[in-house]
């Protein structure tokens, strides 16, 4: 079963292949260069969508020879073809007007990143018969691929900002619509990639509905028999493809995900380091200059590439240390041994000639030579995760993050009413523990989880006030990070916060303290959830420093659980038609329903049946074993592989009948569950009968992925620049 990232590949590969539309004159035979080699042009958003996907060897193999920015100084190569992969803007198509007009390449292929609309497709034919140009376009296609899939079960719509720019007081109506149809065309190519047509869910009111109402008619759109694309969705239109339920949520129904200080390896890189698109970068030392120089240096990460991702992306952070230990002394063991085979003063021709050894021995040393790459490749993969280790336990170090993880996962899964004010208090005011947005975060998700207090005037007093006293007592250099979106880097700040600086980030938790507290929303965080299970862990190797691993000895226990967050609970009870609350008042729309293009409120099946004129494919169906959950405002690596366990809990529970999944399923958590939504298999349309569907996918989106950090900056820079904040 093909995943999201396999499907879009498949579909930029295609894309890349302009053998069929060859110009007269241009055999498509295998020898004929005009396929073979080509240049790839695309702006930062058509790389953004690329780079995850296709490294430089796989353009390689599919004939890109140069691939450059748009808007950069590019020499001419009229020889060859030019495959342009852009956002349709007024700026792009001048650029790429201007290419033709000085026949920069032989024929342009314009591949557009979403549908282009009339008005810029007017400016582009304009600027082409201008310059008596237009023999140089020989085709222009909408590619609906606005959508980055960073691993099998995990897409991104790479919109930076995306919660401001729908919370902002200062925005009218057309600009949050204006924002909903940028989301929804993301949706809409998401749709196109899975090859699946969704039923949609979103909760009641809010950004939710009104994203999954401007999705849904944009869906209607392009299935149309006279939709704009319609020729694109038909493979979403086979009647008797399973279809998946796609759960849409606004950010602020559960805050607490984005704000956690968290556990597991892949999110701990997320969280606590320079990381965005599946590239991170970090501080190394750099011996070339000096003992004590550093140097940025910058690494691929990618589940599907990396062998020790793939099995330790979601596992507890310590767990994952411990493996990687073991790993690198085998694979360097491995090394020494295959190296000792090698006799002195080795040469590779001598080794393998049956006259200088005996032929048993040149069997060897060839065996070995063979081996050898693949060893050094796992071995400096392994390297590379042993940087990325250090750099998270210095952090972990500084900034002492297992207390703050520990008191939050002690927070939600017991309650606040239960907790101990004064070990908050205390935590708020040591100036030894935590930046100053470590302590803003811990703030807000003490009114997430409904905490009175925190949302009485006199107890955010209180808690803002300890906050204050302890960026005042912070003395020693906190080590923060700051994400590219953020404008970062790692930096180091010396000493305390500034107080203008202390106050724009009081500016933003108070912020969103009103909004919590206009939605009402605590109740439905206080009890936390029922955990479906635990998993083993290990404990940190002696190779770290001392400190690191003793501020981890006492969190390990919390390392180990799984607590499903609300996103989790939802998707489970609406995937299982279990009922309840989100059943019953949640927003069902069917892109395919005649009489009912507007949707109902409630469940699949009671409320929208085959009288009402839903379509027949799910008329009874209440179990759906593929789901899409979408983020509207910003997701986080914990909550999707929060989503990501839930499959291979449930999963575990059909296999033993009842009881919790196997942990070491989990291992391939980064890569999901197999297929993407959609995938075929024998369950019926959205699932199979009572008692036997189980959940078999989980495909995980959002607007944008964010670490705490830049999620609280947001919110600052929000704040800053509203009058009467």
């Amino acid at each position: 079963m093909q995943s999201l990232r396999d499907k879009e590949t498949q579909l930029l590969g295609k894309m890349l292949t302009i053998a069929s539309t060859a110009g007269p004159g241009h055999l498509s035979a295998a020898g004929d260069f005009s396929e073979q080699w080509k240049v790839l042009i695309y702006d930062q958003d058509g790389r953004d969508i690329i780079s995850p996907l296709l490294n430089v060897g796989a353009l390689r193999q599919k004939g890109v020879t140069l691939h450059l920015q748009l808007h950069s100084e590019r020499e001419p190569i009229p020889d060859a073809p030019v495959v342009y992969f852009v956002r349709p803007t007024e700026a792009n198509v001048k650029r790429i007007a201007d290419d033709c007009a000085k026949q920069l390449y032989r024929t342009a292929y314009v591949h557009f990143i979403s549908r282009v609309e009339r008005p810029i497709l007017e400016k582009f034919a304009q600027e082409l018969v201008a310059t008596n140009s237009v023999s140089m376009v020989a085709k222009i296609f909408d590619q609906y691929l606005d959508v980055i899939a960073l691993e099998p079960s995990l897409f991104s719509l790479n919109i930076k900002d995306a919660f401001s720019l729908y919370n902002n007081p200062s925005l009218n109506e057309t600009q949050i619509r204006a924002f909903m149809t940028r989301v929804a065309t993301g949706l809409l190519s998401t749709v196109r990639v899975t090859g699946a047509l969704p039923i949609i869910r979103a909760p009641p009111g809010g950004a939710a509905e009104m994203l999954a109402r401007e999705f849904n008619t944009l869906l209607r759109e392009n299935i149309s028999v006279r939709g704009p694309a319609q020729a694109l969705f038909e493979d979403c239109l086979v009647q008797d493809r399973a279809r998946p339920l796609m759960l849409i949520l606004d950010r602020t129904n559960d805050l607490f995900p984005i704000l956690q200080h968290t556990s597991t390896y892949q999110a701990l890189v997320s969280d606590l380091l320079d990381f965005k698109l599946n590239r991170v970068t970090i501080e190394v030392p750099d011996k070339a200059t000096s003992a004590t120089a550093t140097k940025k240096k910058t690494y691929d990460l990618n589940t599907q590439s990396d062998h020790f991702l793939h099995r330790f992306a979601a596992v507890p952070f310590p767990e994952a240390v411990e493996n990687n230990e073991k790993e690198l002394a085998d694979i360097s063991q491995l090394e020494a041994s295959l190296r000792s085979k090698q006799p002195s003063g080795f040469d590779e021709s001598a080794a393998l000639s049956a006259a200088a050894v005996p032929s048993g021995r040149a069997k060897d040393l060839s065996a070995a030579l063979e081996s050898l790459p693949e060893i050094l490749q796992r071995k400096q993969t392994l390297e590379t995760h042993t940087n990325l280790m250090q750099a998270i336990m210095k952090q972990i170090a500084s900034r002492d993050i297992p207390s703050f993880f520990e008191l939050e996962q002690s927070l939600f899964t017991t309650g606040v009413r239960s907790m101990d004010r004064n070990a908050v208090l205390a935590l708020l005011r040591d100036g030894s523990k935590g930046s100053l947005h470590d302590k803003a975060r811990l703030l807000v998700i003490l009114a997430v989880l409904g905490d009175p207090h925190s949302l009485s005037k006199v107890g955010a007093e209180e808690y803002d006030t300890a906050l204050q006293q302890g960026c005042a007592a912070m003395t020693a250099p906190v080590a923060t990070t700051t994400s590219e979106a953020s404008g970062g880097g790692s930096t180091s700040a010396s000493g305390p916060p500034s107080p203008a600086v202390i106050a724009l980030t009081l500016s933003a938790v108070h912020f969103l303290r009103r909004m919590l507290s206009l939605q009402q929303q605590s109740s439905s965080f206080g009890s936390g959830g029922a955990a479906f299970g635990q998993s083993q862990s290990s404990g940190l190797q002696s190779f770290f420093t001392s400190r690191a691993a003793s501020l981890f000895a006492k969190a390990t226990a919390f390392f180990t659980k799984f607590t499903p967050y609300y996103v989790t609970r939802v998707a489970h009870t609406l995937a299982e038609g279990r009922g309840g609350a989100e059943d019953e008042t949640f927003l069902t729309l069917d892109p395919r329903s005649v009489t009912h293009p507007n949707g109902w409120y409630g469940p699949v099946s009671s409320s929208g049946g085959a009288a009402s004129g839903v379509d027949s494919a799910v008329s009874g169906v209440s179990r759906f074993a593929d789901v899409i959950v979408f983020v509207l405002g910003g997701g986080s690596y914990s909550e999707y592989y929060n989503l990501q366990e839930l499959v291979v809990q449930d999963a575990g529970r059909l296999v033993t009948g009842g009881g919790s999944g196997a942990r070491e399923n989990s291992s391939g958590a980064g890569g999901g569950s197999g297929g993407g939504a959609g995938s075929s298999s024998s369950a019926a349309s959205g699932g199979s009968a009572a008692g036997m569907a189980t959940l078999r996918s989980v495909l995980y989106g959002t607007t944008d992925l964010l670490s705490g950090d830049d999620f609280v900056r947001q919110i600052e820079t929000m704040v800053a620049a509203t009058p009467g904040k």
